[in-house]
């Protein structure tokens, strides 16, 4: 790389374009532990650098951020690999990584460029980073995937690496210092996308051809200084041709089995609704056509079924192919007391009741804002509490306890239940008017032991997400799913992943046998029967201390594993929500 005369590229300079690039990119050293990444991959995978700096990739996976790293193949083989990568938050990556040498031709550092699928259809932690040099960010430029170009704000080249070089037909030397339009001038591309990014300030994509022939996916973004003045423009190229390949490469890597390549084209099919909606019977399938009709639009949905069957699920099915694709907040009415049910879902004004905040907090109505409230198990609502429910999704507001003023709701319901809320309405236990109101759009899932064909599938999802979370290679013999079909399933799917996770931790050998599952579905059977004698044997004052679990850990997921903010959103002090997370021992 060519620094110009005009403008000194520093290591603040550097760590600026790091931040600012559009692909994710993270560095590892030679032991797989990550040393530095940018702002893109974690909102990317929904975490935060402080949490990726210093892990391993495999203690990442472990905690549902991402299913596979193409890290440890990379270090193995020495080679470039490439894989479709999914994220905890539902984003489809193609991920490469590379490896980085030494003068001594030891691996220095490996690096990992991410981009969405979707894509091509203030670094806070400098104490943590003192080993990166301006040296190791240089040679870590250099070995980005993608091309790269960084320009000043007279769209004149101040820095590439070699990949853009090599993409367009050029050297460095030759580019630095000159502007983009001389470049195009000279026949080595078509378009730039650096001056419509200069004069609105915002991030710009095209389709740019070089003068090789290859088409690139040309993203660019602005590096603005302390007084908000623009600083450089970074712009990225990837080869359209990357994605093609790749889908090959993926296919490749799976063609394991006729039952792999099933699963393949079974989990293609789905992957615009989404990754855990798996099914292959012809009822799921006319589910699928009505969830697809009802996703975009803001109706209320009833949703039906046995425990297990798979309700929330389906309600994340209908929530993230919608226009609320953000926030989503499940809210299980059996877990909270009813003195406090009112108060959790709707909020109260400070000082409204004996022990309320003095500040007050909001309800779970209100964290949900702009998205959707999943309420599970809605037959379980208290009958005085129906009504006040009722008045909030007629009217779209909430009142807050002790408070006269109401809240405008921008939220969607979807409810659940496993009870006949018809006959509910009979006996009397249940409003006629909230069932209609919540009966919008009904939609009834069926037990597991009634759609069969779903058994297979749903088991080959099950193991391969194991397999890619723990770097295992379990797999079920024939005769071993011939033995999990002919079971009843009363706990339907939820009762199928347990006995999976059992029969892998199970098993000693890479094939699960038939004989492994008898052995679990059988000591599975005696823990539900032990387990539900224990439920009922639960003591009344268990009840609160069960429902506060369920709160901070619903909290803690809402706030994505960040305690100030679940905090916040449970209207507690931080020292008191330490002090219960401590008893919960977390």
């Amino acid at each position: 790389m060519t620094e110009t005369r005009s403008t000194k590229i520093t290591v603040d300079h550097l760590h600026d374009i790091f931040d600012n690039l559009t692909d994710a990119v993270i560095v590892l050293d030679r032991n797989a532990k990550i040393v530095m990444t940018n702002p893109i991959f974690c909102k990317l995978i929904g975490t935060t650098i402080e949490n990726c700096i210093g892990k391993e990739t495999k203690e990442l996976i472990a905690e549902g951020l991402y299913d596979r790293s193409v890290v440890y193949e990379t270090l193995d083989t020495g080679k470039e690999v490439a894989a479709i990568v999914r994220t905890g938050t539902g984003v489809e990556l193609l991920s490469q990584s590379r490896i980085v040498y030494d003068s001594d031709g030891n691996v220095k550092f490996v690096v990992v460029t991410s981009t969405p699928i979707s894509v091509l259809t203030n670094l806070k932690t400098e104490d943590k980073l003192d080993e990166i040099t301006f040296g190791h960010l240089r040679d870590i430029f250099d070995s980005l995937t993608d091309g790269v170009i960084v320009l000043d704000r007279h769209a004149r080249i101040v820095l590439t690496n070699p990949t853009f070089c090599k993409l367009i037909g050029s050297t460095i030397e030759h580019c630095t210092g000159k502007e983009t339009r001389e470049l195009i001038a000279e026949g080595l591309y078509d378009r730039s996308v650096v001056y419509e990014t200069v004069e609105t300030g915002k991030e710009v994509a095209a389709i740019v051809k070089t003068g090789t022939g290859v088409e690139l996916l040309s993203r660019s973004r602005v590096v603005h200084d302390s007084d908000g003045k623009v600083k450089f423009v970074v712009v990225t190229a990837t080869p359209i041709s990357v994605l093609s390949n790749l889908r090959v490469e993926f296919e490749r890597q799976h063609r394991l089995s006729d039952l792999y390549l099933r699963e393949l084209e079974h989990l293609r099919k789905l992957l615009l609704v989404d990754e855990g909606f798996i099914f292959e019977s012809r009822e799921m399938k006319s589910l699928l056509d009505v969830i697809k009709r009802v996703a975009p639009l803001d109706f209320t949905v009833l949703i039906t079924g046995e425990s297990g069957v798979g309700k929330e699920v389906l309600a994340k099915t209908i929530h993230n192919n919608s226009h609320r694709k953000n926030i989503f907040i499940p809210v299980s009415i059996p877990s909270i007391p009813d003195n406090l049910l009112e108060s959790e879902l709707f909020g109260y004004k400070g000082g409204a009741f004996t022990g309320s905040l003095r500040k007050g907090k909001i309800g779970l109505f209100e964290v949900a804002q702009g998205g959707t409230l999943f309420l599970d198990e809605v037959g379980d609502i208290p009958y005085p509490m129906q009504v006040k429910l009722l008045r909030t999704i007629e009217t779209g507001e909430i009142t807050r306890v002790g408070c006269t003023k109401p809240t405008k709701l921008d939220v969607r319901i979807i409810a659940a239940t496993n009870r006949d809320l018809q006959a509910m309405v009979k006996k009397g236990t249940f409003r006629e008017d909230l069932f209609y109101r919540l009966n919008v759009v009904p939609i009834k899932i069926k037990p597991l032991r009634e759609r069969q064909e779903d058994i297979e599938p749903l088991c080959h999802y099950f193991i391969r997400n194991i397999n890619n979370r723990y770097g295992l290679n379990k797999y079920l013999s024939v005769h071993a799913l011939q033995e999990l079909r002919k079971h009843n399933w009363p706990g339907n799917v939820r009762e199928l992943r347990n006995v999976l996770e059992r029969l892998v931790t199970k098993s000693d050998v890479n094939c699960i046998s038939e004989e492994d599952v008898r052995s679990v579905i059988s000591s599975a059977m005696e823990d539900h029967q032990a387990q539900e004698t224990d439920i009922q044997a639960l003591p009344a004052l268990k009840e609160y201390e069960v429902f506060e679990q369920s709160r901070i850990l619903d909290a803690l997921k809402q706030a994505d594993g960040n305690k100030s903010r679940a905090a916040e959103l449970l209207g507690m002090t931080r020292t008191k929500f330490y002090r219960k997370l401590k008893s919960l021992n977390r």
